[in-house]
């Protein structure tokens, strides 16, 4: 592995160029690809972001069904639980408002919305910087853009992943080339 990238194991990656980091991968929570856990990290740098949000950026998903919506940060920093912040929100494809339905400050917090209800749950696993949710009995109306923001002290600037979704009434495909 060359020292201008640094595969992490599980899909993430850190262009190392910029800033020194100063944990191990094992204290993050994360082995690099191709090195022991315990290589401290400060022998490579990270980059002056040094925060990713990682999303897929748009989703399908059928109506009526439960869709997972995953949301995963990497940083050069170990989270620190009372420092740590998250907000889920929602926007309607045709309009700018943003509506928060699920926050963290020093606990998860879902915000009972007239939208979702209470169709909405936390899914993710913290100590693995997961922050996905899922969203049942998925209806028209909850097409939009549903936005994952991530601050995570000491890191200075604030983790944004955007997933488009498209709520479908059919599955394409579904019903060709059978007989009735």
């Amino acid at each position: 592995m060359d020292s201008e990238s640094a595969v992490l194991c599980s899909a993430k990656a850190c262009l190392v160029t910029g800033y020194w980091c100063v944990m191990t991968a094992h204290e993050m929570n994360f082995p690099i690809c191709d090195y022991d856990a315990m290589t401290p990290l400060s022998l490579y740098t990270c980059p002056a972001s040094s925060m990713d949000v990682l999303v897929h950026n748009q989703i399908n998903v059928l109506n009526g069904t439960m869709v997972r919506i995953q949301c995963i940060f990497t940083s050069c920093y170990k989270m620190d639980v009372n420092k740590f912040a998250m907000n889920w929100t929602y926007q309607e494809n045709t309009n700018e408002t943003e509506e928060m339905f699920m926050t963290y400050k020093k606990g998860m917090m879902p915000l009972r919305t007239d939208r979702f209800s209470d169709r909405v749950q936390f899914v993710g696993n913290l100590e693995k910087n997961d922050l996905s949710i899922t969203l049942s009995d998925v209806q028209l109306s909850d097409e939009g853009v549903y936005n994952c923001y991530v601050r995570n002290p000491p890191d200075r600037i604030q983790g944004h992943g955007i997933i488009n979704m498209f709520v479908v009434t059919e599955c394409k495909g579904r019903g060709k080339g059978r007989e009735q």
